[in-house]
C-alpha cells in the first residue's frame, strides 16, 4: 500500500509540476509564486524518492536471498538447469535516475531552479517508464505481440492518478499561502 502512495506521489509530481510549468509560461501573476511552489514541490518529491528507495533496497535485498535459497534447493536436488535472478538492477536504476539526479534538492537554491525540476521531471519520467519499455522490446523478441493482448483498461488507477495530482498540485500551491497568511497575522 505504501509503495503504490508513493508511486502516486511521484507521479503527481510529475503531472502537477509539468502543469504549474506551463501556467508559469502562460501567465506573469503565477511567476511570483514559483519559488515557493517549486521549493515546496521538490522538497515533498525528494522525500518521498528516499522512502522508494528504502523499499526498493528492500525488496532487492529479500529477492537475493530468496534467490540464494532457491539455489540451495537446486544444489540439494541435483538440477543441472537453474536460472539466476538480477535482483539489484531495479535498485541500481532507481539509485542512479530516481535519487541521484534528485540529491541537489537538498539544498534550498537548487530546489528553487526550474532547469533543475525539468531535468528531475525527465528522469522520473525515464524511471516510470522503463519498465514498460522494457516490455514492450521484449514482447517483440518473444512474438507476444501486443495484438495478441486482451484489452484491460483499470479506470480506477488512472481516476486515482488524476486525484492525487490535483491533489498534489493544490498542496503545493495553498500551504505557502497558509505560512504567509498565519506569518502576517502574528506580526499584526
Amino acid at each position: 500500500m505504501l509503495s503504490w502512495l508513493i508511486e502516486k506521489v511521484i507521479i503527481s509530481y510529475i503531472y502537477s509540476t509539468c502543469t504549474y510549468l506551463l501556467l508559469y509560461l502562460g501567465f506573469k501573476s503565477i511567476r511570483k509564486k514559483s519559488d515557493t511552489f517549486l521549493n515546496l514541490s521538490n522538497l515533498i518529491v525528494f522525500v518521498g524518492l528516499a522512502v522508494n528507495l528504502i523499499f526498493v533496497a528492500l525488496n532487492s535485498i529479500t529477492c537475493s536471498i530468496e534467490h540464494v535459497e532457491s539455489l540451495k534447493k537446486v544444489e540439494t536436488e541435483g538440477y543441472e538447469l537453474y536460472y539466476t535472478k538480477n535482483c539489484f538492477t531495479f535498485l541500481i536504476w532507481t539509485l542512479i535516475l530516481a535519487f541521484l539526479i534528485q540529491t541537489p534538492f537538498l539544498f534550498k537554491r537548487y530546489r528553487q531552479k526550474i532547469v533543475m525540476t525539468i531535468i528531475s521531471i525527465t528522469a522520473l519520467v525515464i524511471i516510470q517508464n522503463l519498465e514498460r519499455v522494457i516490455n514492450f522490446i521484449t514482447s517483440f523478441y518473444r512474438e507476444y505481440l501486443p495484438s495478441s493482448w486482451v484489452f484491460y483498461n483499470d479506470n480506477l488507477d488512472t481516476l486515482w492518478t488524476i486525484c492525487s495530482s490535483i491533489f498534489y498540485f493544490t498542496i503545493c500551491w495553498k500551504i505557502p499561502h497558509f505560512r504567509k497568511s498565519n506569518m502576517t497575522d502574528k506580526l499584526a
